[in-house]
């Protein structure tokens, strides 16, 4: 497994002092997803506590103990004081940065989120999820221009992902530009047809040429 690899590579990395047998198991473990949660989280936490250990292994430990805080435990408190401990470790790369402001977009603390996103973008412009956490962001804030010229570039990064098509359609109708709504959610609908399902039966017309699509929204969202 990609993953274990990766820990195995760093542990074998650190230099002095050398890392005790059950530090190496624990670098390895915390990364590997397929362990239970409580195994994987203790194992982080020996890594975190462990002072032999590399900054650069530490930060990844961080980086996985907060994930297990926000995806699995719920602690929003713990997950975004993690993320921070990772940022502290190495500032200037863009996982730490992009992790904490994904979780304070989840808690609604948008500007927070943006600034924090901001940054993972400025040291790795090609992060994908970055834009589109930070797209979302913006809609909640209101600046749906900022938004949708998010959603276009991870568009750019990843051609054809129906969730993002939706999702900048959706900026668009909050704009109040119905046409680029309409097209984005009919792109969405041809590549994930369970979009389809967003949306009235009233909402869907045909046009001359028999072709199923979106021909009646918005009127149809007054029915």
């Amino acid at each position: 497994m990609k993953v274990l690899a990766v820990a195995t590579a760093l542990v074998l990395s650190v230099s002095a002092p050398s890392p005790s047998a059950d530090a190496a198991r624990d670098a390895v473990l915390c990364s590997d997803l397929n362990a239970a949660t409580d195994r994987r989280f203790d194992a982080c936490n020996g890594v975190i506590a462990d002072a032999a250990l590399s900054p650069e292994i530490k930060f990844e430990a961080y980086l996985r103990r907060a994930a297990i805080y926000f995806m699995e435990k719920g602690d929003f408190d713990h997950a975004i004081a993690d993320a921070g401990e990772a940022i502290k470790l190495k500032p200037a790369d863009p996982r730490g940065h992009a992790a904490r402001g994904g979780f304070q977009a989840a808690y609604n603390q948008f500007d927070k989120a943006i600034a924090d996103l901001t940054e993972a973008i400025r040291l790795e412009p090609g992060l994908v999820g970055a834009y589109a956490q930070r797209a979302y962001a913006y809609v909640q804030t209101g600046d749906t221009d900022k938004a949708i010229a998010d959603y276009t570039e991870v568009l750019r990064l990843q051609p054809g992902d129906a969730n993002t098509y939706y999702d900048r359609g959706g900026a668009f109708e909050k704009k109040g530009d119905y046409d680029k709504a309409r097209a984005d959610f009919e792109q969405a609908i041809k590549l994930q047809r369970d979009y389809a399902g967003e949306f009235p039966d009233t909402c869907f017309g045909t046009n001359e040429k028999g072709e199923r699509g979106l021909k009646n929204w918005p009127a149809c969202e007054d029915n």
